[in-house]
């Protein structure tokens, strides 16, 4: 297998960009040259791992990028407009967590006034002078169309909706139980925080923390894992995990499962007498012992003479 993708940016890393503007493509780090196989629309080409490109009709491109011994860049995707007027959201994918930034642009960077801009059809903001609108940290519910309005040059304007859409960072984690939900005392019991990460960012660093009823039992910690070592029955309860990625602040939580630890049922009960054989003389000291060889501790012992109900004695021996 190659090695990893490089990364492809643009510049400017915007969509919808302007018919017959400029872009620069850069394949990998910044500061590197070295030769790079570029696709454009299907259509290949070599050169160095930055080049410059001129968008020379409206419709979409689709841009890849192939280093030395390296697999393809994840494709980016631009539209080209002809429009006087659009908004502009990244070209890159949004994830969870970023700054999602859309710009109300004209052509040639004419700046307008009076911009609102919109989401579904619903006022977001405006009418205002700033024709940027950020919304960080980026939600789920932020995904929709947008479009914005205000005036330039002579007259008002509206431009064509934008689809934008931000991607789940890592999924909601599912709190997997390693055996029973209703273990018994004194067994071992591994909880398992499992997520799913986004291809589109796969080396997200995840912190996991551990709740019963509520309240953390363990974490945050980088291992996804709890162990539950020699239950008792106080480890019963309503037991939840939480994911978060803190450089993202993007924090998810499980569905709540419910253990239950199981009281262990006494066993093996043994009387025994000293002297062995409870055969004593008037006025001798009998000593009787009784075991059990299984049970939920602590245990409480009864007692009786033959077969009466009720016990001569209670105690924990």
């Amino acid at each position: 297998a190659g090695a990893q993708p490089p990364l492809l940016t643009l510049d400017p890393p915007w969509t919808p960009l302007f018919k017959e503007q400029k872009v620069t493509l850069t394949c990998g780090p910044p500061g590197e040259r070295v030769p790079t196989l570029w696709s454009i629309n299907g259509r290949t080409s070599r050169s160095t791992s930055r080049l410059q490109f001129t968008l020379p009709s409206t419709g979409h491109y689709s841009f890849q990028c192939q280093r030395s011994r390296s697999e393809p860049s994840p494709p980016v995707k631009l539209s080209v407009s002809d429009d006087t007027w659009v908004l502009q959201a990244p070209v890159q994918p949004v994830l969870e967590g970023d700054e999602l930034v859309l710009w109300c642009r004209g052509w040639w960077n004419v700046r307008p006034s009076s911009v609102s801009f919109f989401q579904n059809g619903e006022l977001l903001r405006g009418p205002g002078g700033q024709d940027t609108l950020l919304l960080a940290p980026a939600q789920p519910h932020h995904s929709g169309r947008y479009h914005c309005t205000g005036r330039g040059y002579l007259s008002r304007f509206e431009t064509k909706p934008n689809e934008v859409v931000v991607h789940e960072l890592f999924s909601v984690p599912e709190l997997s139980v390693e055996g029973p939900r209703e273990p018994p005392e004194g067994s071992a019991l591994t909880l398992a925080c499992v997520t799913r990460g986004s291809p589109l960012r796969p080396h997200v660093a995840l912190r996991h923390l551990f709740y019963r009823d509520g309240e953390v039992v363990a974490g945050p910690q980088g291992s996804p894992q709890y162990l539950l070592q020699a239950l008792a029955l106080p480890d019963s309860g309503s037991y939840a995990c939480e994911a978060r990625a803190e450089a993202a602040k993007v924090q998810k939580r499980s569905a709540p499962v419910t253990i239950t630890v199981r009281r262990v049922p006494v066993a093996g009960v043994t009387l025994a007498a000293q002297p062995p054989g409870g055969q004593v003389a008037e006025g001798e000291g009998l000593v009787l012992s009784c075991t059990a060889g299984g049970g939920t501790r602590p245990l409480v012992f009864s007692w009786h003479r033959e077969g009466q109900a009720q016990p001569l004695a209670q105690g924990p021996r």
